[in-house]
Protein backbone atom coordinates (compact mmCIF):
# COMPACT_ATOMS: atom_id res chain seq x y z
CA UNK A 1 0.00 0.00 0.00
CA UNK A 2 1.04 3.59 -0.67
CA UNK A 3 3.40 4.93 1.98
CA UNK A 4 6.76 6.64 2.34
CA UNK A 5 8.52 3.30 2.78
CA UNK A 6 6.77 1.88 -0.30
CA UNK A 7 7.74 4.84 -2.49
CA UNK A 8 11.34 4.90 -1.26
CA UNK A 9 11.62 1.12 -1.48
CA UNK A 10 10.43 1.01 -5.10
CA UNK A 11 12.90 3.74 -6.07
CA UNK A 12 15.71 1.93 -4.28
CA UNK A 13 14.93 -1.33 -6.10
CA UNK A 14 14.88 0.54 -9.41
CA UNK A 15 18.36 1.89 -8.70
CA UNK A 16 19.62 -1.62 -7.88
CA UNK A 17 18.01 -3.09 -11.00
CA UNK A 18 19.33 -0.44 -13.39
CA UNK A 19 22.80 -0.58 -11.83
CA UNK A 20 22.97 -4.30 -12.62
CA UNK A 21 21.53 -4.09 -16.13
CA UNK A 22 23.41 -1.16 -17.65
CA UNK A 23 26.79 0.47 -17.05
CA UNK A 24 26.30 3.54 -14.87
CA UNK A 25 28.62 6.20 -13.53
CA UNK A 26 28.69 5.14 -9.90
CA UNK A 27 29.99 8.56 -8.90
CA UNK A 28 26.70 10.12 -9.97
CA UNK A 29 23.70 8.10 -8.85
CA UNK A 30 21.18 10.83 -8.19
CA UNK A 31 17.76 10.75 -6.55
CA UNK A 32 15.60 13.72 -7.54
CA UNK A 33 12.16 14.41 -6.09
CA UNK A 34 9.59 17.14 -6.69
CA UNK A 35 6.92 18.23 -4.18
CA UNK A 36 5.99 15.11 -2.16
CA UNK A 37 8.71 13.28 -4.07
CA UNK A 38 11.13 15.78 -2.57
CA UNK A 39 10.25 14.34 0.83
CA UNK A 40 10.85 10.81 -0.46
CA UNK A 41 14.27 11.42 -2.02
CA UNK A 42 16.30 11.72 1.23
CA UNK A 43 14.76 8.48 2.50
CA UNK A 44 15.81 6.69 -0.69
CA UNK A 45 19.38 7.82 -0.06
CA UNK A 46 19.10 6.63 3.52
CA UNK A 47 18.23 3.07 2.52
CA UNK A 48 20.32 2.77 -0.66
CA UNK A 49 23.99 3.56 -0.19
CA UNK A 50 24.57 3.62 -3.95
CA UNK A 51 23.01 7.09 -4.04
CA UNK A 52 25.66 9.82 -4.30
CA UNK A 53 23.53 12.98 -4.66
CA UNK A 54 20.04 14.07 -3.59
CA UNK A 55 18.01 16.80 -5.29
CA UNK A 56 14.85 17.85 -3.43
CA UNK A 57 12.63 20.42 -5.15
CA UNK A 58 9.77 22.33 -3.44
CA UNK A 59 9.09 19.80 -0.71
CA UNK A 60 8.69 20.83 2.91
CA UNK A 61 11.35 19.68 5.36
CA UNK A 62 8.77 19.40 8.11
CA UNK A 63 6.23 16.57 8.64
CA UNK A 64 3.25 16.86 6.29
CA UNK A 65 0.91 17.55 9.20
CA UNK A 66 2.75 20.81 9.75
CA UNK A 67 1.52 22.09 6.36
CA UNK A 68 -2.08 21.98 7.62
CA UNK A 69 -1.18 24.01 10.69
CA UNK A 70 0.72 26.69 8.79
CA UNK A 71 -2.09 26.93 6.23
CA UNK A 72 -4.61 27.76 8.95
CA UNK A 73 -2.28 30.24 10.64
CA UNK A 74 -1.75 31.91 7.26
CA UNK A 75 -5.52 32.16 6.71
CA UNK A 76 -5.86 33.86 10.09
CA UNK A 77 -3.01 36.22 9.29
CA UNK A 78 -4.63 37.24 5.98
CA UNK A 79 -8.08 37.59 7.59
CA UNK A 80 -9.60 34.67 5.69
CA UNK A 81 -10.84 33.45 9.07
CA UNK A 82 -10.91 34.86 12.56
CA UNK A 83 -8.28 33.96 15.15
CA UNK A 84 -10.91 32.11 17.20
CA UNK A 85 -12.10 30.12 14.18
CA UNK A 86 -8.51 29.36 13.27
CA UNK A 87 -7.71 28.03 16.72
CA UNK A 88 -10.76 25.77 16.61
CA UNK A 89 -9.51 24.32 13.33
CA UNK A 90 -6.00 23.87 14.75
CA UNK A 91 -7.36 22.06 17.81
CA UNK A 92 -9.46 19.78 15.59
CA UNK A 93 -6.39 19.01 13.47
CA UNK A 94 -4.41 17.93 16.53
CA UNK A 95 -7.20 15.50 17.40
CA UNK A 96 -7.08 14.04 13.87
CA UNK A 97 -3.30 13.69 14.02
CA UNK A 98 -3.58 11.83 17.32
CA UNK A 99 -6.16 9.45 15.82
CA UNK A 100 -3.95 8.70 12.83
CA UNK A 101 -0.81 8.07 14.87
CA UNK A 102 -2.77 5.89 17.31
CA UNK A 103 -3.58 3.52 14.43
CA UNK A 104 -0.68 4.16 12.04
CA UNK A 105 -0.90 0.99 9.93
CA UNK A 106 -4.59 1.17 9.09
CA UNK A 107 -5.45 1.01 5.40
CA UNK A 108 -9.20 1.06 6.09
CA UNK A 109 -9.33 4.37 7.92
CA UNK A 110 -8.78 7.47 5.81
CA UNK A 111 -8.30 11.19 6.21
CA UNK A 112 -8.51 13.59 3.27
CA UNK A 113 -8.80 10.60 0.96
CA UNK A 114 -5.53 8.98 2.08
CA UNK A 115 -5.04 6.03 4.42
CA UNK A 116 -3.78 6.39 7.96
CA UNK A 117 -0.79 4.32 6.79
CA UNK A 118 0.11 6.95 4.22
CA UNK A 119 -0.22 9.84 6.63
CA UNK A 120 1.64 8.17 9.47
CA UNK A 121 4.49 7.08 7.21
CA UNK A 122 5.11 10.66 6.07
CA UNK A 123 4.88 12.04 9.61
CA UNK A 124 6.66 9.62 11.93
CA UNK A 125 9.98 11.10 10.83
CA UNK A 126 10.46 14.42 9.07
CA UNK A 127 12.31 14.84 5.75
CA UNK A 128 14.68 17.14 7.63
CA UNK A 129 15.63 14.34 10.02
CA UNK A 130 16.38 12.12 7.02
CA UNK A 131 18.41 14.89 5.37
CA UNK A 132 20.49 15.51 8.48
CA UNK A 133 21.51 11.86 8.61
CA UNK A 134 23.03 12.08 5.12
CA UNK A 135 26.61 13.11 4.43
CA UNK A 136 26.31 13.11 0.64
CA UNK A 137 25.63 16.35 -1.29
CA UNK A 138 22.03 17.59 -1.13
CA UNK A 139 20.52 20.27 -3.35
CA UNK A 140 17.39 21.80 -1.87
CA UNK A 141 15.39 24.10 -4.16
CA UNK A 142 12.56 26.29 -2.85
CA UNK A 143 10.07 28.75 -4.32
CA UNK A 144 9.53 31.96 -2.37
CA UNK A 145 5.85 32.34 -3.29
CA UNK A 146 4.91 28.67 -3.05
CA UNK A 147 1.40 28.26 -1.63
CA UNK A 148 1.54 24.45 -1.85
CA UNK A 149 4.72 24.02 0.17
CA UNK A 150 5.38 27.24 2.13
CA UNK A 151 9.03 28.14 2.31
CA UNK A 152 9.22 28.50 6.12
CA UNK A 153 10.05 24.85 6.72
CA UNK A 154 12.68 24.88 3.99
CA UNK A 155 14.33 27.95 5.49
CA UNK A 156 14.40 26.08 8.80
CA UNK A 157 16.18 23.15 7.12
CA UNK A 158 19.00 25.46 6.03
CA UNK A 159 19.19 26.86 9.56
CA UNK A 160 19.45 23.35 11.04
CA UNK A 161 22.32 22.44 8.72
CA UNK A 162 24.14 25.59 9.83
CA UNK A 163 23.35 24.85 13.47
CA UNK A 164 24.62 21.27 13.16
CA UNK A 165 27.71 22.53 11.30
CA UNK A 166 26.94 20.34 8.32
CA UNK A 167 28.11 21.70 4.96
CA UNK A 168 26.59 19.21 2.52
CA UNK A 169 23.41 21.20 1.78
CA UNK A 170 23.10 23.64 -1.11
CA UNK A 171 19.98 25.78 -0.67
CA UNK A 172 18.66 27.60 -3.74
CA UNK A 173 15.60 29.87 -3.60
CA UNK A 174 13.64 31.33 -6.50
CA UNK A 175 12.08 34.26 -4.59
CA UNK A 176 9.23 35.16 -6.97
CA UNK A 177 8.25 31.66 -8.08
CA UNK A 178 5.18 29.62 -7.21
CA UNK A 179 5.12 25.84 -6.71
CA UNK A 180 5.52 25.30 -10.46
CA UNK A 181 8.35 27.85 -10.82
CA UNK A 182 6.25 30.44 -12.57
CA UNK A 183 7.13 34.05 -11.80
CA UNK A 184 4.57 36.82 -11.96
CA UNK A 185 6.14 39.21 -14.46
CA UNK A 186 4.12 42.36 -13.85
CA UNK A 187 2.29 43.30 -10.67
CA UNK A 188 -1.44 42.92 -11.24
CA UNK A 189 -0.89 41.05 -14.50
CA UNK A 190 -1.68 37.34 -14.80
CA UNK A 191 1.12 36.63 -17.28
CA UNK A 192 3.74 34.26 -15.91
CA UNK A 193 7.40 33.60 -16.67
CA UNK A 194 8.05 29.86 -16.57
CA UNK A 195 11.42 29.09 -14.97
CA UNK A 196 11.19 25.30 -14.65
CA UNK A 197 13.79 24.67 -17.38
CA UNK A 198 16.15 27.04 -15.58
CA UNK A 199 15.57 25.11 -12.34
CA UNK A 200 16.33 21.79 -14.02
CA UNK A 201 19.46 23.21 -15.64
CA UNK A 202 20.64 24.55 -12.29
CA UNK A 203 20.18 21.07 -10.80
CA UNK A 204 22.09 19.40 -13.65
CA UNK A 205 24.95 21.90 -13.38
CA UNK A 206 25.08 21.30 -9.63
CA UNK A 207 25.18 17.52 -10.09
CA UNK A 208 28.05 17.82 -12.56
CA UNK A 209 30.06 20.24 -10.42
CA UNK A 210 29.63 18.82 -6.92
CA UNK A 211 31.48 15.63 -6.13
CA UNK A 212 30.27 13.16 -3.56
CA UNK A 213 32.66 12.17 -0.79
CA UNK A 214 31.87 8.51 -1.42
Amino acid sequence: MYSLDWRAGVASKAIDFISKKIPVDKSKIVVMGYSEGSQVAPHVAEINKKVTHVVSIVGNAMPQFYDFLTSVRSDVKTNKMSAVEGQKVIDSLYLEFEKILADPLSIQKKWYGETYLKWSSFNQKSPLENMLELNIPILYIAAGKDDNQPIFGMDYAKLEFIRKRKNNLTYKVYPNSNHYFQDQTVEGNNSKADRIDEVHQFAMDWINSVKSKK
